[in-house]
């Protein structure tokens, strides 16, 4: 295996991640949701953080074609955000 990209930016444990080229979501326990660009050479670049759950992401997707992220939460919540 090879290391093809790296990101940083969350201040506790990520519970889920998805990849929609070249767009990266992540989410977790310190309740934000994180989009990246992955350039070409694996280089990631934040575009936008979503806040809002009161407690933490375990589940995340996005809808691209209605340009959607929606997460569920411990806090009992599903919230569905536009993408910048």
């Amino acid at each position: 295996m090879k290391l093809v990209s790296f990101v940083t930016g969350h201040e506790d444990t990520i519970l889920s991640a998805e990849y929609f080229h070249p767009y990266l979501l992540t989410a977790g326990k310190d309740k934000v949701i994180k989009l990246h660009e992955i350039d070409p050479l694996g280089r990631s670049r934040l575009i936008a953080n979503y806040y809002g759950h009161s407690e933490y992401i375990c589940g995340l997707t996005a809808l691209i074609d209605k340009k959607l992220i929606v997460s569920a939460s411990e806090d009992k919540t599903i919230r569905s955000e536009s993408v910048v």
